[in-house]
């Protein structure tokens, strides 16, 4: 989105049709910082996800020493945020006599009432584009140029066989539901116990709820907890705007996909050029996986 420039064409021939009050675009909020992952602030420089694990194992006792082959292992893998931003500039007097006026009655000024809708569209841009389909490209101008999302890291490990899809195969509303409880039991007997959560696109959600109804005779609905808990099997299903319409299944415990960023919302450098408001929102921002080992999914895309 670098030197794009945001469509303010519409405001004044919108408020001559239908009247002086503004609306907002309705975009999408940013899920990729939501429930179960876990997010990293003041990232000021590349950081280590260790995972230990011990190697070897207990043996019967005899007096001495057995050390070969035993002790512990460190892995990590890094997080790196890097930056991203979107240029504009605002002309305030192309509005002085539709929106400006009618805006400056309001709580907030005209500059601030924009600037809010740019930094939402600005967090839906990262969720929808570049949380899961995004890959580095610090000479690119897209969107998904911006950081490698959790799709990437997927992939790669997918090749280096750290991690083996479950082939459910092909997903439809007739057999989804028997398709995710496949997931949710192929997975270790430790996260059973411990619980993990089940991420999934709405395309995949509807088709689980529909077969769902039609198997049961009933509609799936949400615990008292407020999540959608999975019959008979440890997890909640979490249907998720950055999985987009993929077909992807992802089972994984809390915490797991986590996301980087060295500020706390978008942050919004300002320059005046005669009357022209020149605008840089700013954030940096970045992706990982921190355990491939805890990590399952199916081998649709």
């Amino acid at each position: 989105m670098a030197n794009e420039t945001p469509d303010l064409s519409a405001l004044t021939s919108d408020f001559v049709t239908y009247g002086g009050v503004l609306f907002m675009k309705n975009v999408n909020e940013f899920d990729a910082a939501g429930s179960g992952i876990r997010i990293y602030k003041n990232v000021k420089s590349p950081i280590a996800l260790p995972r230990i694990s011990a190697t070897g194992g207990p043996q019967p006792y005899r007096a001495q020493d057995d050390t070969a082959g035993n002790g512990v292992e460190f892995t990590d893998r890094v997080l790196t945020v890097t930056p991203s931003k979107w240029d504009f500039d605002v002309d305030p007097e192309k509005f002085r006599n539709t929106y400006l006026a009618e805006v400056d009655k309001a709580p907030v000024p005209f500059y601030a009432f924009i600037l809010n809708q740019v930094t939402k569209e600005y967090l839906a841009h990262l969720n929808d584009e570049v949380a899961y389909e995004g890959v580095l490209n610090a000479g690119g101008t897209n969107v998904d140029d911006i950081a490698t999302g959790w799709k990437k890291w997927l992939d790669d490990a997918i090749t280096a066989t750290e991690i083996v899809e479950i082939a459910t195969g092909a997903i439809t509303s007739v057999n989804a539901l028997a398709k995710v409880e496949q997931v949710g039991r192929g997975v270790p007997v430790w996260m059973r116990k411990r619980g993990f959560i089940i991420f999934c696109s709405y395309d995949m959600f509807d088709k689980y709820t529909q077969n769902y109804r039609a198997t049961n005779g009933f509609q799936f609905e949400k615990g008292i907890e407020g999540d959608y808990k999975l019959d008979n099997v440890n997890a909640v299903l979490r249907p998720v705007s950055w999985l987009g319409t993929s077909q992807r299944i992802l089972a994984t415990v809390d915490g797991n996909l986590c996301m980087g960023t060295d500020a706390s919302s978008v942050i919004v450098h300002a320059t005046q050029r005669r009357n022209i408001i020149e605008l840089r929102p700013m954030m940096p921002v970045g992706f990982q996986i921190a355990d491939t080992a805890s990590l399952f999914v199916n081998d649709q895309e």
